[in-house]
């Protein structure tokens, strides 16, 4: 992951800045407070049960006018608790651990980000809740059924977005 990110750096054009790139705990990064000018994440947040905590610590981190950007998984519509629970156990947690869309950007805000802008949504096709079903393979995630997977049919996105850290120092 980190070799990808270095990747995107050099890409980018900014071998030159002063970037550092670390692999931390998400909920308790061990970072001191104002230390990071941006938080990013690309869809492992939907994977963790204390998703709230972890905005806190990234809150914590984040020095007054940080950036937050995250691309995530959640749900558009209520899922059935019972149909929530399989996916929990078959799909690695992917839509297992997604929460409704409203509750995610309540809670983001809730911790302390302003500004939160949702800069992309999209609705998961069939085909793509299919892919995601058996990350990273079938070899490792057993598919859901064809009936779970139609109840969750366009009950599904991928959102990202912005967010501004605006506590005072």
């Amino acid at each position: 992951m980190i070799e990808r990110a270095k990747q995107a750096v050099a890409e980018a054009g900014l071998k030159d800045r002063d970037i550092e790139l670390r692999v931390a705990d998400m909920e308790n990064s061990e970072l001191p407070n104002n230390f990071a000018d941006v938080v990013t994440s690309n869809c492992v947040i939907n994977l963790c049960p204390d998703k709230e905590k972890i905005y806190e610590e990234a809150f914590r981190i984040l020095r007054p006018g940080g950036r937050l950007a995250i691309s995530d998984i959640v749900s558009t519509e209520n899922i059935d608790s019972q149909l929530k629970e399989r996916f929990q156990s078959t799909w690695a947690g992917c839509l297992g651990g997604a929460i409704l869309e409203e509750d995610y950007v309540h809670m983001v805000t809730r911790v302390g980000f302003d500004e939160l802008q949702i800069v992309a949504r999209h609705t998961l096709t069939p085909n793509e809740l299919a892919a995601m079903a058996c990350c990273p393979g079938d070899t490792f995630t057993p598919p859901p059924s064809a009936e779970d997977r139609l109840l969750v049919e366009s009950k599904v996105a991928s959102i990202k977005f912005t967010a501004v850290n605006k506590k005072k120092t």
